[in-house]
């Protein structure tokens, strides 16, 4: 796996577009593997696949693809989860990629966020990669699941309200980062949309 991400780096598109179909499997395969490090290989494999400039046709070809690589973020593996948004937030260069997996992508950034154990990096991570998704489906979402606006504000309104002193080592804080993503939000969605939707999220805190 490590000698095929490497390959799918350096190597251009026309090289490795005959073997797409023999990648697939074994991407799949190592993408639900018990072992962290074959996991990591598998999302960076799949994260130099979308690079090669045919990001949605690879994955319109394999549309479990990105299921499958949030299948295997496991809570433990704070490197792994790190790696997996990184990867993800790659593909907003492709919006249609992930338009067709938001509310999974939603749920797992979201429960993520909301997770006060992870260490700042690892929640960092997950909440620039919700910032981006205001950035590129705000609109979308308003026109079509307010139900994860809404999900998402409250989730950004409960980190805005931590503890900033849990974080006494770093520059910033998860609390710094959620204010910046929901001003993002604010800005993005119409002012008569935003005002109930942060109105449910501040009350539910009350």
């Amino acid at each position: 796996m490590m000698l095929l991400s490497v390959m799918i780096e350096y190597f251009s598109a026309s090289d490795i577009s005959t073997y797409y179909d023999q990648l697939n499997p074994i991407i799949k395969t190592y993408l639900q593997s018990d072992h962290a490090s074959l996991k990591r290989l598998a999302v960076v494999t799949v994260n130099n696949l979308t690079q090669t400039g045919h990001a949605l046709k690879i994955l319109k070809q394999y549309p479990d693809l990105i299921p499958l690589v949030l299948n295997a973020i496991d809570i433990t593996q704070e490197d792994l989860i790190q790696t997996i948004f990184e990867t993800l937030t790659d593909f907003f260069e492709t919006p249609k990629v992930l338009k067709p997996h938001l509310v999974m992508l939603i749920d797992a950034s979201v429960n993520l966020s909301q997770s006060a154990d992870l260490a700042y990096n690892v929640r960092s991570t997950t909440l620039y990669f919700l910032q981006e998704l205001g950035d590129t489906f705000g609109k979308m979402l308003v026109k079509k699941d307010q139900g994860k606006l809404q999900q998402i504000i409250e989730c950004g309104c409960m980190i805005a309200c931590e503890d900033v002193t849990m974080y006494p080592d770093e520059n910033e804080n998860p609390h710094e980062l959620a204010l910046e993503m929901l001003y993002n939000y604010a800005a993005t969605i119409p002012n008569e949309i935003a005002y109930p939707l942060f109105k449910t999220a501040i009350f539910k805190l009350c």
